[in-house]
């Protein structure tokens, strides 16, 4: 009688000491080490660097970010032989950010480092203006205005770009910091006497996010 009542006990003691547990593993949510394949809205809002790419999306770069996209402007002027050469580079892009993954998550403030899938696409102007010439001849000797014509010529060439792609951005997407986008773009160029090529061109661009 007395060991029925013991075993009675003990086993009374153990379900009220798993009760807790068993109340705790219902309410507390599983941990996570990463949440991915989600897209997120941008608490960055606005974003300056530099980005190297076949011209002529490279040069200084403001970004502008809006929900979960961006639009980004490129320029780069280059002057040299004293003023006679002059080439300037112009872009415009627009990204779309369609995946963002990020390693911590709490109360919904998302910290970096993330990585986020991006579909790309861009639009971009350059004209280079050279007026040296690798032509020597005397004053003396060049004085009808043929001549001078052909020493004094400008010229002036036009290549025009537009291109749809992907890439990556690592780094402080979605805090401030530092972020390095790689990006691969179906590329269209044209230039002065028309369609000139059809190419796939890389890009990286290194900005500084807030």
């Amino acid at each position: 009688m007395a060991r029925t009542l013991l075993r009675t006990m003990l086993i009374a003691s153990l379900f009220v000491g798993m009760v807790p547990a068993l109340a705790l593993a219902q309410v507390a949510p599983p941990a996570t080490e990463a949440d991915g394949g989600e897209a997120g809205v941008l608490a960055n809002r606005h974003g300056v660097g530099f980005s190297a790419a076949v011209y002529p999306l490279l040069g200084f770069t403001y970004r502008h970010y809006f929900a979960a996209s961006a639009l980004e402007v490129h320029l780069m002027p280059l002057l040299a032989d004293s003023g006679n050469y002059l080439r300037i580079h112009m872009g415009l892009q627009y990204i779309d950010y369609l995946l963002i993954w990020s390693r911590t998550r709490s109360q919904s403030v998302i910290s970096a480092p993330t990585t986020a899938l991006r579909l790309v696409a861009a639009g971009g102007f350059s004209a280079t203006r050279d007026q040296s010439t690798s032509i020597a001849v005397a004053d003396a000797n060049c004085r009808t205005k043929t001549c001078q014509s052909i020493i004094n010529q400008v010229k002036t060439d036009y290549l025009a770009t537009a291109g749809v792609g992907f890439g990556f951005e690592f780094g402080a997407v979605q805090t401030a910091g530092l972020s390095l986008a790689v990006d691969v773009m179906l590329t269209s160029m044209w230039d002065n006497q028309g369609f000139y090529a059809l190419y796939p061109l890389p890009s990286a661009t290194l900005m500084y996010n807030w």
